[in-house]
């Protein structure tokens, strides 16, 4: 997950284009950015986890695992953690980012609903449940969380392709094209 300092959040694979420039690519398109501009995050970000020093230092391991990209290694550590303090909403969306990362989507679904029903002014955590739900090809609730997201943001682009995608995913091409040609506009 990439957060830039203007607030805006995206999720997708990072590469290094020159030592200046990132490129995000997310699904189908892909962005570039200056380096300047980036506030790397990953939800509970080290100094949320050193508020928490009673878990001490099997979550900054497990942080230090996340931020590497060793999304199986911060899984069992997590794990741990969550059983320790399950209702830390940090702890549940940092364990949901690395099941979603180690290729467990029905596990980070479940977490990412349990941390947004603490949380729900939290755009990130919606998200990244919608996003759970189209990768565990649960299309119904990711498009039901969309359209929430449409009446709480209006006609979003963005919003108007996961739309789209999910659509899409789900073999309801009609709908699929119906929200593509939305989010053109």
């Amino acid at each position: 997950m990439v957060r830039l300092k203007n607030g805006k959040t995206f999720e997708g694979k990072v590469r290094e284009e020159d030592p200046a420039t990132i490129s995000i690519s997310m699904g189908k398109g892909s962005m570039k950015v200056k380096r300047s501009d980036i506030e790397w995050t990953i939800p509970g970000e080290r100094e949320a986890i050193e508020k928490k020093a009673a878990m001490g230092t099997q979550l900054l391991e497990a942080a230090d695992h996340l931020k590497a990209g060793r999304y199986d290694k911060a899984v069992p550590l997590l794990e741990k953690a969550h059983t320790a303090a399950p209702s830390n909403v940090d702890i549940q969306s940092n364990l949901a980012y690395a099941y979603a990362h180690s290729g467990q989507p029905a596990e980070a679904a479940r977490l990412y609903a349990k941390a947004s029903s603490s949380n729900p002014e939290n755009a990130d955590l919606r998200m990244n449940l919608i996003s759970a739900y189209v990768e565990a090809e649960r299309f119904r609730e990711a498009a039901v969380l969309l359209h929430r997201e449409l009446k709480r943001n209006g006609a979003n682009a963005g919003i108007l392709r996961k739309l789209s995608l999910v659509f899409h995913k789900a073999g309801i091409y009609t709908q699929s094209v119906r929200y593509a040609k939305k989010a053109a506009g």
